[in-house]
C-alpha cells in the first residue's frame, strides 16, 4: 500500500501474480529459482529435496552455488534487518550433497539428473522447470526439426537442455575445444572447479538428442548459409561476447598491454604462460577486473598458475563415463585434487598489482565482497582516477599516465569522466591489463544472412523471442543484450527454447498459473527472535594458502549451514483476514511489531479495477460508480472498514493471528504452479524490431 498526496491509500487486491512477486527472492532470479523453498529445506535438514528445488529450472545448479552474483540475495527482504539469507552459498551446500559433485556415488545415493524425475515440490514447478518441459514434452506429439546451436556457453547449453527433453535433434557447434564457454574461459579457476563444470555439461549431454561438435568457428569454418543448406530450420546464436573493448590513449598497442578476455584470462585458465612484470597496472573497476587482479597475483614465476583440474572435455567425458571410485565426500575429494596449497606453486613475493579505477570506491561495479577480498589479498587500489597514456621506454611499458576524475558521469548521466586539471601522475609498472568492457564480434553477419545489427554494434532482436529480423534465427546471451551474469544466459536459453519450439510447431506457448493457500501451524513460522540470528559468511581458505588454484571461499558445515538457513523470513506465506468474523477490536494493529497493519475507512482508499470490483460485490457500487453518481461515500464508511497491511514490513511472525480472539486472521501458505499449454497459432518470430538500446548490462 503507498499513499497519495490526498493521503488515499492506494492499495492492491490480492492474486496469484500479487503473491508470487511477495516471494521476492524467487522474483528477482532470472529463472525463478525456488530459492525460499531450498533454504527453507536445509533449515529443515531435507537437502535431497532443497537439492530438487534449486536444480528444477537451473542445469548450472552447481555453477550457481559457487559463483552466481545472486540478484535473489539483493531482492531478499531480510537484507532489510541485516545482511540477507546466504542463499547462494545455502546452493552450494546442497549441490556438494545431491549435485554432479557428488557424482562419485557417495553412500551409494542417486545425485544430479537422476533426481529430476521427482515431482517439482512446492513453488520449485515454474514454466522454466525441467519438470514443465518434461510434461510438455510428453504431452505434445512435435513434428521434428533439425535445430542448430552456436555456442556451449551457459547460454547455449540451456538450449539444448530444454530442447533435448522436448524431443528435438540438437546440433552443437563450438569455436574452441572446450564446452563451457565463460565457465571454462572466463571465470578464473580458483572460483570456479573445472571438473565440476565438465560434469554438468555431461549431465546436460546424457540427456541423449545432442551432437556435440568442437573447433567449429562462425564465419571461418561454416556460415549460417551453409546450415540452412544442411537443413537447419531454427539456429541458436549464443557465441557470446569475447572481444576486450580497448582504450584510445597513446601507448595502448605497446607489448605488454593485454586485454583482460581476448588474452589474460583465457590463457590463463588454460595453462599457457603469460609474459607479466613484477608491477602489474589492471584498468577497469568490475567483476572481470577483480578476476584480473586476484588472478596476477597467483601466477607463479613462470606466468602459469598452478595447475588445477584437467579441463580437456574428450578426455573428461571418457572418464566420466567410467565408474568412479567410493568417496566419502565431495568436499574431501575437491581437496585432494585441487589442494589448498595451490600445488606448491608460491607467489612471486615481489609482485605488486594496481587497480585503476575511475570511480570512486563505493561506485565501482565490482561486487563488494570482490573487492574486499582483493584488497585482503595486496591489491593496492586506486580510486577517482583516469589514465591519460601508456609511458613508453625503448619500446616497453614502464607505466601509465593518470589524471585526478572530477566527475565520473555528465549531466545526462552518461559516462564520461572529467580530469581535474594539472593532476596528471604517472603509477609505474611493467604489464597493463585492459578490463574495461566486452565486445561483440559479428564479422560472421553476410547480408544474405537477413540479420541486422543495430548503431550500437548489437544483433537486433526482439525481447520477449530472441528472433532475429531473420525467421528461425535467435540470439541468446550476451550477444544478444549485452555483458550479464551467468544465471541471464540460463534465463535465456530458457525462453528461446519455449520460443523455437513454438516456431517450430506453429502454437502458441501460454504460460497457466494455478495457486492455492494452506494454513500453516504457527509453530512452523519463524519465531521473532530470529531477527538477532547474525549473518555468518562461509568458511574462507587462509591468506597464505590463497596461491594457484586453491579456492578462497569452501562450502558452509552442516550446522552453519542449517542455523543460517532458519534466517529466512518465509515470504510465501501470507497473512489472510477473514472479514466475516472480525469484531474491529483492533488487537491485531496494537501487537505488530513492525506496525504493519492499519485499519482504515472506505473513504480512505483507492485503487484499480479489481477494488472496484471487489466493493461493488459489497456494497452494489464501486467507489468510482459512488464519485460518479455524487455519493458520498463517507455516508456507507461507518458499515466497513479495510484491513491495509504493508507486506513489506511483515517478518511473518504471526502475533497478530495468535492475538485475534475470532480466528479471523490465518497464517497461510502461498503454493503455485506452471504449465506450458499450446494454442494453435501462425508463429513468424522475426523481430520487426530497427533498433535496441542493447548497450552493456551488469
Amino acid at each position: 500500500m503507498t499513499v497519495n498526496n490526498e493521503q488515499k491509500y492506494k492499495i492492491s487486491v490480492v492474486d496469484v501474480d500479487y503473491y508470487k512477486a511477495q516471494i521476492e527472492c524467487q522474483a528477482a532470479c532470472p529463472v525463478h529459482t525456488d530459492a525460499r523453498g531450498y533454504v527453507l529445506s536445509v533449515a529443515s535438514g531435507d537437502y535431497q529435496k532443497g537439492y530438487v528445488q534449486a536444480r528444477q529450472p537451473n542445469p548450472f545448479a552447481s555453477t550457481c552455488g559457487q559463483v552466481c552474483n545472486a540478484p535473489c540475495e539483493k531482492a531478499c527482504r531480510r537484507g532489510e534487518f541485516g545482511n540477507p539469507v546466504a542463499i547462494r552459498a545455502l546452493k552450494r551446500f546442497l549441490t556438494e550433497q545431491y549435485g554432479v559433485e557428488a557424482q562419485a556415488g557417495i553412500d551409494g545415493r542417486s545425485v544430479g539428473l537422476k533426481l529430476m524425475d521427482m515431482v517439482a515440490p512446492e513453488n520449485s514447478h515454474t514454466w522454466e522447470s525441467f519438470a514443465t518441459f518434461k510434461q510438455a514434452g510428453e504431452d505434445v506429439k512435435r513434428k521434428q526439426a533439425k535445430i542448430a546451436v552456436i555456442g556451449a556457453g551457459p547460454a547455449g547449453f540451456t538450449a539444448c537442455h530444454d530442447l533435448s527433453i522436448l524431443g528435438y535433434k540438437v546440433t552443437l557447434l563450438e569455436a574452441t575445444s572446450f564446452l563451457g564457454g565463460m565457465h571454462v574461459l572466463g571465470v578464473p579457476e580458483y572460483r570456479l572447479d573445472r571438473r565440476m563444470v565438465a560434469r554438468e555439461v555431461e549431465d546436460i549431454l546424457s540427456l541423449g538428442n545432442i551432437e556435440v561438435k568442437t573447433n567449429m568457428t562462425l564465419g571461418k569454418d561454416f556460415t549460417i548459409k551453409d546450415l540452412k543448406a544442411q537443413g537447419f530450420e531454427a539456429i541458436i546464436i549464443a557465441i557470446g561476447l569475447w572481444r576486450s573493448r580497448g582504450i584510445p590513449i597513446p601507448g595502448a598497442e605497446t607489448p605488454g598491454v593485454l586485454k583482460a578476455l581476448e588474452e589474460f584470462i583465457p590463457q590463463t585458465n588454460t595453462q599457457v604462460p603469460v609474459i607479466v612484470g613484477k608491477k602489474i597496472a589492471v584498468i577497469g573497476g568490475g567483476n572481470t577486473a577483480m578476476d584480473v587482479i586476484r588472478t596476477a597475483l597467483r601466477l607463479g614465476p613462470d606466468g602459469v598458475m598452478a595447475k588445477g583440474p584437467d579441463i580437456d572435455q574428450a578426455r573428461r567425458v571418457r572418464e566420466l563415463r567410467e565408474k568412479p571410485p567410493l568417496l566419502r565426500g565431495y568436499a574431501e575429494q575437491k581437496d585432494k585434487l585441487m589442494g589448498i596449497t595451490g600445488k606448491g606453486v608460491p607467489r612471486v613475493p615481489e609482485r605488486e598489482v594496481h587497480d585503476l579505477v575511475v570511480e570512486a570506491w563505493d561506485e565501482m561495479l565490482a561486487d563488494e565482497v570482490e573487492k574486499e577480498d582483493a584488497l585482503e589479498e595486496g591489491v593496492i587500489f586506486h580510486n577517482r582516477v583516469g589514465p591519460k597514456r601508456i609511458i613508453v621506454r625503448d619500446g616497453k611499458v614502464s607505466g601509465v599516465e593518470v589524471a585526478r576524475v572530477a566527475r565520473v558521469y555528465d549531466d545526462q548521466n552518461r559516462f564520461n569522466p572529467q580530469f581535474v586539471p594539472n593532476s596528471e601522475h604517472v603509477i609505474e609498472c611493467d604489464t597493463v591489463i585492459l578490463a574495461i568492457g566486452q565486445m561483440a564480434d559479428l564479422g560472421w553477419i553476410q547480408k544474405e544472412d537477413g540479420v541486422e545489427i543495430s548503431r550500437r554494434g548489437s544483433i537486433v532482436i526482439d525481447n520477449a523471442t530472441y528472433a532475429t529480423t531473420a525467421p528461425g534465427i535467435y540470439a541468446i546471451g550476451d550477444i544478444s543484450i549485452g555483458p550479464r551474469l551467468i544465471i541471464d544466459a540460463v534465463a535465456d536459453g530458457h525462453k528461446v527454447s519455449k520460443a523455437v519450439d513454438e516456431y517450430l510447431q506453429q502454437k502458441r506457448a501460454v504460460i497457466v498459473k494455478r495457486g492455492f493457500m494452506e494454513k500453516i501451524p504457527y509453530n512452523n513460522l519463524p519465531h521473532y527472535g530470529m531477527l538477532n540470528v547474525q549473518y555468518e559468511r562461509p568458511p574462507i581458505v587462509p591468506l597464505h594458502a590463497r596461491i594457484g588454484v586453491a579456492e578462497i571461499e569452501k562450502a558452509y558445515t552442516e550446522q552453519m549451514a542449517r542455523k543460517q538457513a532458519e534466517r529466512c523470513f518465509m515470504c510465501h506465506v501470507q497473512t489472510v483476514f477473514k472479514g466475516s468474523l472480525c469484531i474491529m477490536c483492533n488487537g491485531c494493529v496494537d501487537i505488530c511489531p513492525e506496525n504493519c497493519l492499519k485499519m482504515v475507512s472506505l473513504a480512505d482508499i483507492e485503487g484499480d479495477d479489481k477494488l472496484d470490483e471487489v466493493i461493488k460485490n459489497e456494497y452494489g457500487h464501486s467507489l468510482s460508480e459512488f464519485k460518479q453518481q455524487g455519493i458520498d461515500i463517507g455516508l456507507i464508511a461507518g458499515q466497513g472498514s479495510v484491513m491495509l497491511k504493508d507486506d513489506t514490513a511483515c517478518t511473518r511472525c504471526a502475533l497478530c493471528a495468535k492475538r485475534c480472539p475470532t480466528e479471523a486472521i490465518t497464517m497461510e501458505a502461498f503454493w503455485f504452479e506452471e504449465s506450458l499449454e499450446f494454442e494453435n497459432a501462425k508463429i513468424d518470430h522475426a523481430s520487426k524490431t530497427k533498433e535496441l538500446n542493447a548497450g552493456a548490462i551488469r
